[in-house]
């Protein structure tokens, strides 16, 4: 059937060669058009699972305002440009011209007008005035010293004029004075334990780095997003370029600005894609060349070959990404790699048929073709090449296509997006590498074929003088009578070349060479193993952007004077009912103390609660004003709480924590508590990460199992590519692990590309091997036919491979810098197995079926010789004609 599929290609491709290029190059360029005219899109949670909580608490905290208004929040982070401290004065001014810029200065466009921040923040507008205040009592204390008698420069809470500020939620990287063992000492605030059991020192601040403002606002449905962006963007753009100050440094948190930043990343691979194409074109036309001259077919238009052997997949690529946006998906940023992936197995399969294609032409020019036409034989050598390498290019692609759909069922969505970009490219690169690839070799055979015909017939025709009838022979001494150097050449090194591949094959039938290799495999495994078993999930956000980005220095502040610290929880009450009934109220407060009682937390003190705000001002006016209505007062509230320890450095320990959180909220579920954390969608996929590895490995290794099974009936040989294609995945994992690489979304979607990625040789070595079954004797021969047919294109797909993502290690991008490795580390592995490990496993069950059958013939030999003693020793017996006759049939059946 497959035979019959390739056979009918080959009528196509011939027959309808300009057709198919001029229509795909039609395609193409439709496709390729839409992508650059497609902006990319890129959210920061799209690596979160569909079902993760933290979008149902997005929602929750969404649905919190009234009429439908839209939460939003950007984030000033404000530290001194030398490193030092913030609390002096000079650095405070400027920090409050900071707030003061972003507050009014940078306009808003809305249906009623163009409107600053402090005409639409609604119910935050104060949100920031503690700060002001807190630089008032520094002014204060700067001018008169000891007699500020009015100015309580504390922390967590500073009092200037009578007004107490939570200075808690706003500066960061504080120390403060204690009081311990009787004496004064000066501790950042994760030491200062007392500060929620004794009483907060006078002016015990003595240092600060960071100051934070929270522009948190509610936006009008009416607002468009794109408004909202320009916004986000005006303040991101006047910080990073027009601000002028030499004494702090200003980075801006905005969502739509991490949006742009991971689209930054992405579209650094692009100049690499050209370098890459380059670099692959060149070694394709080297090596082209090299087996070209081996085999006396040198030819200008190797060099078209090279070219399109690169150029095809790139096709496929703009017609797979360019359908995929015209059908409605948007173009994210991990789609940017897609092109190095389809290039690698695009030109592994240009190897492939023009290497079939060589070894055809160098057989068909030593037979008789005088009756054939150059059109009846280009027929001819298209079906055969198509024949031969056709089924094993469809293992692959069946194999990776089956990986990635399998993969698309992740909940994340751009591993979703990536896992059907790459599934759609690699299906079409299929049939583009047997259309318009086979069409550019067709049209240049077409024309290699015309010359060798014509050089053909004009040469005289040589007779055998021992035969009438023509001989075999005598076209391709005719050819080579024309290139009688080349011949020379090609004969020294066809022989050279046959004798190494020889003793290569001898050399891997070897038992003792066989029983190395048994031993370094098992090692190997052993290690893989091992490093796989260590590999530890983490996250860390920075990680999605270039090394330049502001994010990079944003993240790395917010990791050291933030996270351990101050992690703050927003906690939002549904349904608190009525507040002011006793049992009500209990729970409430037994709600809060939950969590203010976990072992990270830091306190009470860092509990922002407006009911006990409000206990202290009634329990001042009207002791008793907390029960004087049955009637509740509100229909929901939101409180915080901080949270602190140098674990919370690591994304895993914040993802645990954040379960505690979650389990606390479950519990008060008649109150419908919701917890919001700004981390939450990175923290929901650290749980996520190790599962759905594990299932789409095990579902991406059963269905290549199958696959291979339809194409691979022969269970040793299918066994063997099994455990090729499970050893080199297991030794890419374990690799990655020991060189210190966390699961992260990148690297899972990088094992997902490597497990396609790792069939591509076993399959094509196995089903070469298997169709040698009853054409060769030996295991040797065997080998000896299936290196000499996809040997040098694995060598040279895997190192053109190499060649073309080793540029990526040149971008700043942890991204690209995991792909890069990962495809390294499988075509590394996967060569080493495929032209190492597969031949030893084919020996060792040849060494091990002859030790059976010897051990089998001996036992057999040494019962015969039993049986035929004891006819002997009974021929005296009374019926020795019958026994001798059962012997007899008894022994001939034996042997």
């Amino acid at each position: 059937l497959l035979s019959n599929h390739f056979f009918q290609c080959g009528n196509l491709v011939v027959n309808h060669a300009w057709k198919l290029l001029i229509l795909s190059t039609i395609l193409t360029i439709i496709g390729t058009i839409k992508i650059p005219l497609s902006n990319l899109s890129n959210a920061i949670s799209d690596f979160t699972p569909l079902d993760a909580p933290s979008y149902l608490e997005y929602q929750a905290q969404q649905n919190f305002f009234d009429g439908g208004l839209q939460a939003n929040t950007i984030y000033a982070f404000v530290t001194a440009k030398d490193g030092g401290s913030m609390y002096t004065v000079p650095r405070m001014a400027e920090a409050i011209r900071v707030l003061d810029l972003i507050s009014s200065d940078f306009k808003l466009n809305t249906t009623g007008g163009e409107v600053a921040f402090d005409q639409f923040c609604r119910a935050f507008c104060v949100i920031n005035e503690p700060v002001r205040t807190f630089f008032n009592g520094m002014r204060l204390m700067a001018t008169l010293g000891d007699n500020a008698t009015t100015v309580n420069m504390g922390y967590p809470d500073t009092t200037v004029m009578g007004v107490r500020s939570h200075m808690d939620p706003n500066i960061f990287g504080v120390k403060i004075v204690i009081n311990r063992n009787g004496r004064r000492v000066i501790v950042p605030t994760s030491d200062a334990e007392d500060l929620n059991t004794g009483e907060q020192l006078h002016n015990n601040l003595r240092d600060f780095k960071m100051v934070v403002f929270n522009f948190k606002s509610e936006f009008d449905p009416s607002i468009s997003k794109k408004a909202i962006e320009k916004w986000e963007h005006d303040i991101v753009r006047y910080f990073q370029r027009d601000f002028n100050s030499s004494l702090i440094g200003v980075r801006i948190y905005a969502e739509s600005f991490i949006t742009s930043e991971v689209v930054r990343s992405g579209l650094s691979l692009l100049p690499f894609l050209v370098i890459g194409f380059i670099i692959m074109v060149s070694f394709s036309a080297t090596s082209f060349c090299v087996s070209a001259i081996a085999l006396n077919q040198l030819a200008w238009n190797k060099m078209w070959l090279a070219f399109f052997a690169c150029a095809t997949p790139f096709m496929a690529c703009g017609v797979g990404l360019g359908g995929m946006l015209f059908v409605g998906m948007r173009f994210g940023t991990i789609l940017c790699v897609t092109p190095f992936l389809i290039l690698a197995i695009g030109v592994d399969d240009a190897y492939l048929m023009v290497n079939a294609w060589q070894q055809i032409t160098n057989s068909r020019r030593r037979e008789d073709l005088r009756g054939a036409t150059a059109n009846s034989e280009l027929l001819h050598r298209t079906k055969e090449m198509l024949i031969e390498t056709g089924p094993s290019i469809a293992i692959t692609t069946i194999t990776n296509v089956a990986a990635f759909a399998i993969s698309a069922v992740s909940g994340a969505p751009e591993i979703q997006l990536f896992s059907v970009g790459n599934a759609v490219c690699v299906l079409l690169s299929f049939v583009f590498q047997l259309t318009v690839y086979g069409s550019v070799m067709v049209i240049l055979g077409r024309k290699e074929l015309a010359e060798e015909f014509t050089m053909r017939g004009n040469l005289p025709e040589i007779k055998n003088e021992t035969e009438k009838e023509p001989n075999p022979l005598d076209a391709t001494l005719r050819v080579d009578e024309i290139r009688l150097e080349n011949r020379k050449k090609k004969d020294g090194l066809t022989t050279i070349a046959q004798k190494m591949l020889r003793a290569y094959c001898e050399l891997l039938s070897n038992r003792f060479v066989v029983a190395v290799i048994m031993i370094v495999v098992a090692i190997y495994l052993v290690i893989a193993f091992t490093g796989t078993m260590r590999i530890k999930a983490e996250l860390r956000p920075e990680r999605l952007f270039l090394r330049n980005s502001p994010f990079t220095k944003l993240f790395a502040d917010r990791q050291d004077y933030i996270i351990p610290h101050y992690s703050v929880a927003w906690i939002y009450v549904l349904n608190p009912g009525d507040i002011y009934e006793p049992n009500r109220r209990a729970l409430i407060d037994s709600m809060v103390h939950d969590f203010e009682t976990l072992p990270q937390s830091v306190g009470k003190y860092s509990t922002k609660l407006w009911m006990r705000e409000y206990d202290e001002f009634a329990r001042v006016c009207f002791s008793s004003l907390i029960y004087c209505s049955s009637e509740p007062a509100m229909t929901r509230f939101v409180f915080t709480t901080a949270y602190k320890g140098e674990e919370l450095r690591d994304w895993s320990n914040r993802a645990t924590l954040l379960k505690q959180w979650r389990d606390i909220a479950k519990t008060y579920s008649a109150l419908n508590v919701t917890v919001y954390q700004d981390d939450s969608k990175f923290l929901d996929i650290i749980e996520t990460m190790v599962p759905q590895s594990m299932q789409s490995a095990l579902l991406t290794f059963a269905s290549m199992f199958v696959v291979a099974c339809l194409f691979i009936p022969a269970p040793l040989v299918l066994f063997t590519a099994t455990f090729t294609i499970l050893s080199t995945s297991l030794g890419v994992f374990g690799f990655m692990a020991w060189i210190g690489t966390e699961l992260d979304p990148i690297l899972m979607s990088a094992t997902i590309m490597s497990i396609g990625f790792s069939v591509d040789i076993p399959a094509h070595i196995a089903y070469h091997y298997h169709q040698t079954k009853g054409h060769f004797s030996t295991v040797v021969d065997r080998l000896e036919h299936t290196i000499s047919r996809v040997g040098f294109p694995i060598a040279q797909a895997s190192l053109s491979t190499i060649l073309c993502v080793s540029s990526l290690f040149f971008v700043e991008l942890h991204m690209s810098t995991i792909f890069a490795s990962t495809m390294l580390c499988v075509v590394i592995i996967g060569t080493i197995h495929g032209l190492f490990v597969m031949p030893a496993i084919f020996s060792a069950f040849t060494l091990l079926s002859q030790w059976a059958m010897s051990g089998l013939c001996a036992r057999y030999r040494t019962d015969s010789i039993n049986i035929t003693s004891s006819s002997s020793s009974n021929t005296n017996s009374s019926q020795p004609s019958n026994i001798s006759s059962n012997v007899g049939s008894t022994t001939i059946m034996v042997q």
